[in-house]
């Protein structure tokens, strides 16, 4: 039901990010999974590297098999 759909939409708005945050990657079975990527300024050594070097978090999906195939025999038109 409509009801049934947009509480699941409510619970994947707030667990998702809170495990993303967490560091964990999120696998949605064959629909695809969702994973952080940062971006930061480069550092010499390990020790040098602190959270005032990252400069960005960007979401990555990366869908599943069936989800790619659908989208790779996306056909376009021009109208």
């Amino acid at each position: 039901s409509s009801v049934d759909t947009l509480a699941v939409v409510e619970a994947f708005l707030q667990v998702i990010p809170q495990y993303l945050a967490e560091g964990s990657n999120v696998k949605l079975g064959e629909f695809g999974s969702y994973s952080l990527r940062l971006k930061s300024e480069g550092v010499d050594t390990e020790g040098d590297l602190t959270a005032n070097n990252i400069k960005g978090v960007k979401l990555h999906f990366r869908p599943g098999k069936e989800f790619q195939n659908t989208l790779n025999a996306i056909t376009f038109e021009k109208a």
